[in-house]
């Protein structure tokens, strides 16, 4: 192994400079030639930035060949140095050169696509039976995880089914002895409520608990005498607590429940679970494989294992030691450990490499990497000598440099990071004027957490308005006042993210952030709708956003007059932007996406419109979002060969909502408050950052899930790979937690205590980064008491208290003297934002319009569901027939079949429609047409003479002035009142199908209320008909 050398670069330390100055001295001096220069760097930015800030300080120096000659490097992320490699060496590998290469969004939704379809018939239903069984059980998910920690780990498709046996070992060591007869544990259960349920009308126990309890065992045993019910309800039972009354009676239960611990059948699904999602990964990663080779293609890991190969190859590592004099990493610590395997291996060719980094800012572990590899790593390499530290912080104030030093340097040496690793001395002066002080204390008086964001927006507004509160510019450095630019928040999670932003845009306080829901915002839907009508021309739906976007935003009436006005034609092709857009579509008959959207923007006049709308930097910078998406769909589309369509890139768009893909752009600027969470925080820097959810602390049982870990101790630093493996245990209690033995046993075994401790380092690293990106003035924001636990508490250690809740102005933290600001915040009325026309535009109203066009099935309103009609035996189904297209024939015959057909007429229908949705082999005929006649004969019983009526169409307008239209399988005239029946071909139990019919109340409640509105009439009863389980489920809106 060649000499590698490491500097630790703590945050704020000039990491960039030293490089730069590194690659400089390296050439200048001849150590390296400058073409035999290899440097990767985190991101695309900073390894041009690198580049050009070595090649200018070159030409300055007057080595003008030298600078020419750094032209021939190899710059570049780990991806795009590896995608070199291989594209020199393609020959050697047996490849075509200039392979095409899936970005990371395309090879993701490829992948899914890849999981979501290697499933055989059994598969499915047993995905399905133990999705019931965990309640919640994410198992697309989880494979994905194991597929991406075997492909980062280097680990093969062959090695899985031994990992599933090794976690199926240790996983059902967490379970209590099985007992043989799980058929009589859950008799005894059943027994045992019925008992109870007997004697619970006379303990006289009214409490609100007891009832609640009493209401979950009846449903559980109901579910039980049908088939097994979810393991979180035999838990729920054994650990359930009743009113005082009722607490020996019920003992019986809880015994009986606790026997879920021993079931036979929950031993069963845990080895099942574990079976199937390794198979799966396994099956997966063949079945990708497969797909690339045949589209020609290749992705990311793909181009790093090929590169690992190649730099095992002795060939290849002759030639390329004559090619490369030095190696430099940037940011080793966020490498993953195939990417740490080549850096190695670079290592031992090349004659000098240098590592930059910082140990303390690996905070990247869900994304693949490895904290106690680079550790160990780091240990290795300098055993004989300290790394070097860069020693001073040209980022922040002294005082909070200074504070931050001690205050992290005991936890960091606690986990092996030496002092000289963490302290820095100040390169920047306090400026003369005084900045106030360096931390503030904002405590939250929210009691609770959605009260928490209005709390901090009102606190962030205090703080903007305070006029002694002054910063240095982080251009020139000139003391100035606040500006909201100037301020960061950093939260925990996207979701709060989200909070927090709507709080302070409810203030008028303008945000930028990373936000979903590209296509839902106002600009996203007019210009998808634009794409619509210029992919269909006969799209009347599409013109009638268009029109209600550009045209009518203000009068819903007008616009739904115009609807009526011309029913049946299309009411809007005269609408000027809808003429615009197809004119131009005329004109381009070929246009690429790109080109088609640039068009119906130019065309709708977005731009201005976006003005009129308010907010404009963020709607303008959603229309760049949709612009680049363009971009990159049409460049992949072109990479693999194929026709990039408009109709191509809406379902692309399409694709992306469906994935939560569809991300907003980001509008930044002096009067935008940064939102952003921790980890997408690093390498950043502001003047003011605050810090937001400092109440999170581990989990208690983080060694759930997949993992990906090594074998026994320390690492061979030839090969970093050997002896990686992935562990996966399932959690099978759903959301409940307490008095479960499994977890018990989990919190002390040594995997978890483990587990338990790499997530406090990781927790400690990310408050560090989190810490360190304040220049000025650091916020510690939460409520009262949120010092003591949570992540800030990783700062006490031995004696030392570290950060306390101040009590005055004046603390002592880590022995260093403070100054804290205290504000106190509570949850205030936000007033109304103003509105922010364009310039020389004329104003608008900047708020959200409703949705031209609402669909009944969209809507969620709380339901009940009463005694469901049995109407006969379940109908089997077999096969492996889509549902939707199985669906779609069964509804299709209960809108064409008349109860007074002849046999031969109905016979045919119905053969005509299962062949035509390909679905013979899953449903015969006779079934088919059995389904229809038993609800025909339901419906006599219950009210004869009753006209029917099939697929009525139903449309009103709400008092949002949004168009509520739909279709309504079947409603029976009774004369002077209805009764709606909706058909839903449902597959499961007849007691998940009452579950399923009550999430239909929303679209049932929206029938009802335009059938009344339409005839007149009172709809008496709303029912979802399941043909396949046999059962008729009314359903009532509450």
């Amino acid at each position: 192994m060649n000499p590698i050398r490491i500097i630790t670069a703590s945050a704020g330390s000039g990491k960039t400079y030293r490089l730069a100055e590194e690659l400089y001295d390296a050439v200048s001096s001849g150590d390296a030639r400058p073409e035999a220069i290899l440097a990767t760097t985190f991101t695309v930015k900073a390894a041009s930035e690198l580049k050009q800030r070595v090649r200018g300080r070159l030409l300055k120096s007057g080595l003008c060949a030298e600078a020419e000659r750094l032209g021939a490097a190899r710059f570049g992320t780990v991806n795009a140095v590896c995608e070199r490699l291989v594209d020199e060496y393609a020959f050697e590998l047996g490849l075509p050169p200039g392979m095409s290469v899936l970005d990371e969004e395309a090879a993701d939704r490829t992948m899914r696509e890849v999981i979501s379809s290697v499933l055989t018939d059994d598969e499915v239903e047993l995905a399905g039976r133990l999705d019931q069984a965990f309640q919640k059980w994410e198992w697309r998910e989880v494979v994905g995880e194991i597929v991406a920690h075997a492909r980062s780990n280097g680990i093969s498709a062959e090695a899985l089914p031994g990992f599933a046996e090794r976690s199926r070992e240790g996983c059902l060591a967490l379970l209590g002895r099985p007992e043989s007869d799980g058929t009589g544990l859950e008799r005894k259960l059943i027994e045992a409520g019925e008992s109870f349920l007997e004697v619970f009308p006379s303990l006289s126990d009214p409490t609100s608990t007891t009832g609640g309890i009493v209401s979950n065992l009846r449903l559980t045993l109901r579910k039980l005498r049908e088939g097994p019910v979810a393991w979180k309800e035999w838990a729920r039972l054994a650990s359930a607590n009743t009113g005082v009354r009722s607490r020996d009676a019920f003992a019986v239960v809880s015994e009986a429940a606790s026997a879920h611990d021993r079931h036979p059948g929950l031993r069963s699904d845990v080895t099942a679970a574990i079976d199937l999602v390794f198979e799966l990964a396994g099956r997966s990663m063949r079945e990708y494989q497969t797909y690339k080779q045949t589209h020609g293609v290749i992705d990311f890991p793909d181009q790093e294992m090929y590169a690992l190969e190649l730099l095992d190859r002795p060939d290849v590592r002759e030639r390329l030691s004559h090619e490369i004099d030095l190696v430099l990493v940037d940011e080793f610590q966020d490498t993953s450990p195939i990417q740490l395997a080549i850096f190695l291996r670079l290592a031992s060719i090349a004659r000098r490499s240098v590592w930059v980094g910082d140990q303390k800012q690996s905070i990247f572990g869900f994304r693949g990497t490895d904290p106690s590899l680079i550790d160990a790593v780091i240990e290795k390499v300098s055993a004989d000598s300290e790394p070097e530290s860069l020693p001073r912080s040209w980022r922040s104030r002294p005082g909070l440099v200074k504070l931050t030093s001690e205050l992290f340097a005991p936890p960091f040496a606690e986990v092996g990071i030496p002092r000289k690793r963490v302290c820095l001395d100040p390169a920047v002066e306090e400026p003369a004027e005084g900045l106030g002080e360096i931390v503030e204390r904002w405590v939250l008086d929210s009691r609770n957490k959605r009260d928490d964001a209005p709390a901090l927006s009102e606190a962030l507004s205090n703080l903007l308005a305070d006029e002694e509160v002054s910063i240095r510019d982080p251009g020139d450095g000139a003391v100035r006042r606040l500006r909201p630019g100037d301020v960061a928040i950093l939260c925990w999670t996207n979701a709060t993210c989200t909070s927090v932003t709507k709080a302070l845009e409810s203030r008028g306080i303008r945000v930028c952030m990373p936000r979903p829901a590209l296509l839902a915002t106002l600009e996203g839907r007019l210009a998808t709708a634009g794409l619509r009508l210029w992919a269909d021309p006969g799209d009347s739906l599409a013109e009638a956003e268009i029109a209600y976007l550009t045209e009518y935003p203000d009068s819903g009436d007008a616009w739904l007059t115009r609807v009526v006005e011309k029913a049946g034609d299309r009411p809007f092709e005269d609408n000027p932007a809808v003429a615009a857009i197809l004119q131009a579509r005329a004109a381009r008959p070929g246009a690429s996406p790109v080109e088609a959207l640039d068009a119906v923007i130019e065309s709708a006049r977005l731009v201005e419109i976006c003005h009129r709308w308010g907010n404009t930097p963020a709607r303008l910078a959603n229309l760049e979002k949709l612009r680049s998406h363009a971009v990159l769909h049409q460049a992949g589309r072109l990479e693999e060969g194929a026709a990039a369509t408009v109709v191509g890139f809406y379902q692309h768009l399409m694709a992306l909502v469906e994935a939560q893909g569809d991300d907003q752009g980001e509008a930044s600027g002096q009067d935008a408050v940064t939102v952003s969470t921790w980890h997408r925080a690093k390498g950043l820097e502001w003047p003011v950052t605050v810090l937001f959810e400092l109440d999170k602390k581990p989990r208690d049982n983080p060694a759930l899930g997949v993992h990906a870990l090594t074998d026994g101790t320390g690492i061979n630093l030839d090969d970093p790979l050997a002896g990686r493996w992935i562990r996966y245990w399932p959690y099978p209690y759903g959301d409940t937690s307490s008095g479960i033995p499994f977890n018990e046993r989990l919190a002390a075994c040594a995997e978890n205590v483990s587990a338990v401790e790499r997530e406090r380092r990781e927790h400690l690293r990310l408050l560090y980064v989190g810490w360190t990106r304040a220049r000025d003035r650091l916020v510690l924001a939460g409520r009262k008491k949120a010092l003591a636990a949570g992540m800030v508490s990783l700062l006490k250690t031995g004696g030392a208290e570290g950060v306390t809740e101040p009590e005055s102005d004046e603390v002592t933290w880590a022995g260093i003297p403070v100054r804290v600001k205290q504000r106190m915040a509570a949850p205030a009325e936000s007033p109304a934002p103003p509105s922010a026309p364009g310039m020389m535009l004329p104003e608008g109203t900047p708020r959200e319009y409703p949705p031209a066009v609402i669909h009944p099935s969209s809507l969620e309103i709380v339901g009940t569901a009463g005694e469901p009609a049995v109407l006969g035996e379940p109908t089997g189904i077999s096969g492996s027939s889509e549902w939707a297209d199985l669906g779609n024939a069964v509804h299709g015959f209960f809108a064409a079949d008349r109860e007074g057909y002849p046999i031969e007429l109905r016979r045919e229908i119905a053969r005509r429609l299962l062949e035509g949705w390909g679905v013979s082999s899953s449903l015969t005929v006779d079934s088919l047409i059995e389904m229809s006649s038993r609800l025909h004969r339901w419906i006599g019983s219950n009210w004869p003479g009753a006209v029917r009526s099939s697929e009525v169409p139903l449309t009103m307008q709400d008092e949002n002035g949004s168009i509520i239209t739909g279709t309504a399988d079947m409603v029976l005239d009774l004369g002077d009142r209805i009764v709606l029946i909706d058909h839903k071909t449902f597959p499961g139990s007849r007691t998940q199908a009452v579950e399923e019919a009550i999430g239909y109340a929303g679209q049932l409640g929206a029938y009802r209320r335009m059938l009344e509105a339409s005839t007149g009439k009172p709809v008496i009863a709303c029912y979802i008909h399941c043909p396949v389980p046999g059962i008729v489920v009314p359903v009532l809106s509450t």
